[in-house]
């Protein structure tokens, strides 16, 4: 039997941020920890695209985009999208790049065009 009579408190660490139902929150409420997140999973479907454009038609390669990036957009969007002007700028950028990679566009190319040929909101 386990003796629990000195009932002395555990101190409590302290983190940068915590994560909660997915998303992290951090002491500022600045959203960078869930931003550079949020970023580094859909870089990484990005590198996917890159690699399926040449093999698969456009319209497989906007539903992988609406399957796999998007969602990690969206969820939690009512919290974090307020967040500074600098952090979710790295978000617009990955989804601009994705979407020039999908049309064979140039990197340099104005991708509104691409936006709204595609139906997805910036």
């Amino acid at each position: 039997m386990i003796d629990n009579s000195t009932d002395t408190p555990t101190p409590l660490e302290c983190k940068d941020y915590a994560k909660y139902l997915g998303v992290l929150l951090d002491s500022n409420l600045s959203w960078k920890f869930h931003i550079d997140s949020v970023t580094l999973k859909i870089s990484r479907i990005i590198g996917v695209i890159a690699c399926l454009r040449h093999f698969v038609r456009l319209i497989t390669l906007l539903s992988i985009y609406r399957s796999l990036i998007l969602p990690y957009l969206s969820y939690g969007l009512a919290a974090w999208g307020q967040a500074a002007k600098t952090h979710p700028q790295k978000i617009l950028v990955l989804q601009k790049r994705a979407l020039r990679l999908m049309y064979f566009s140039n990197p340099r190319a104005h991708a509104m065009p691409l936006f709204i040929s595609s139906k997805i909101l910036p």
